[in-house]
């Protein structure tokens, strides 16, 4: 893991950082970018470059820089081979068609068994939820699958996809969604509720639903009662 979080990276710290990594074989390809006022240049030539290089896990941080939609497709070129990725894009510029791009790249990891993605604090809304959920149908072996989506702009039709996708995953063990502060009502968190408390073979979750005009309160009994955490 390489650690240059908090600095001054930008665009051409990124292509330079991408030259370096240029002929290396990796088994672990992990950088934390995050807060590097990092944008579409810098992060599409690091992505493409990852891709190259073909390591089976990914941990990639670029929590708060510039990255929009245009640089989604190449991050999604990084994925469908690994077995491992977390991707965290929180505050940055993404929005629903980017969350489509990255979905090509998630259903195509069907060998994968944990994926994290960080996308709170984005403009994906219900479309790009309902893209990220429909994604998530192909990861057939994902044990672990965090997905954070705060701050989004998501309704109940997002939530709805996401609930309903969840119901397709026969190997999840652990689960972890953050829809909170978004625009979901109680019939999106009735949908989440029990797409979840269907899961039989989770030993661990936490969905969180705060800051929404759902009423969480009325759910959280019954998630607790069978050992989940629901906020």
């Amino acid at each position: 893991e390489v650690d240059f979080g908090t600095n001054s990276v930008k665009n051409a710290g990124c292509e330079a950082l991408a030259e370096g990594l240029a002929g290396l074989e990796l088994e672990h390809a992990g950088l934390n970018l995050a807060v590097n006022s990092i944008g579409d240049q810098g992060c599409t030539v690091l992505a493409e470059r990852l891709a190259s290089i073909r390591p089976r896990v990914i941990h990639l941080q670029l929590f708060d820089n510039s990255v929009s939609d245009a640089a989604c497709p190449s991050l999604a070129s990084m994925v469908p081979h690994l077995r491992e990725v977390l991707l965290d894009l929180r505050q940055n510029r993404i929005g629903p068609a980017g969350c489509v791009a990255l979905g090509e790249g998630l259903v195509q990891m069907g060998a994968a068994q944990k994926v994290v993605l960080h996308l709170g604090a984005n403009k994906i809304e219900d479309e790009g939820c309902v893209a990220v959920g429909n994604a998530c149908r192909g990861l057939h072996h994902c044990r672990a699958l965090t997905l954070t989506m705060s701050k989004n702009g998501i309704g109940d039709k997002g939530c709805a996809a996401l609930a309903s996708a969840v119901t397709t995953l026969p190997a999840i063990t652990a689960l972890e969604v953050d829809l909170s502060s978004n625009s979901i009502e109680s019939a999106g968190a009735a949908a989440l509720r029990h797409a979840v408390m269907g899961l039989q073979g989770l030993s661990t979750t936490c969905v969180k639903l705060q800051n929404n005009p759902a009423q969480v309160e009325s759910l959280e009994v019954d998630m607790l009662r069978d050992g989940a955490s629901w906020a």
